[in-house]
């Protein structure tokens, strides 16, 4: 009956035994770690515009630019040894 409900409502199968988590780890044998190299991100490359849901994230680019992430943390760290 539930599994009936579930399934007009547009939800899959339930499983009872889900199979274990795969490793995240880079280090498992078989996992493929050629994953690109991290890059700065050279915005005057991208389109002059985006569709996405999650575009508005962009629009705290420049504030997190100016808060100067660097230079707090190192302030944090000269504060904690001093």
């Amino acid at each position: 009956m539930v599994g009936e409900l579930l399934a007009e409502e547009g939800f899959g199968r339930l499983l009872r035994h889900p199979e274990t988590e795969a490793s995240t780890s880079p280090a498992t044998f078989g996992r493929d770690t050629k994953l690109p190299r991290v890059r700065v991100i050279s915005f005057s490359s991208w389109p002059k515009r985006i569709d996405s849901v999650r575009a508005g994230l962009l629009l705290v680019v420049p504030d997190l630019v100016g808060l100067d992430l660097p230079g707090l943390v190192a302030s944090r760290a000269t504060r904690a040894q001093g």
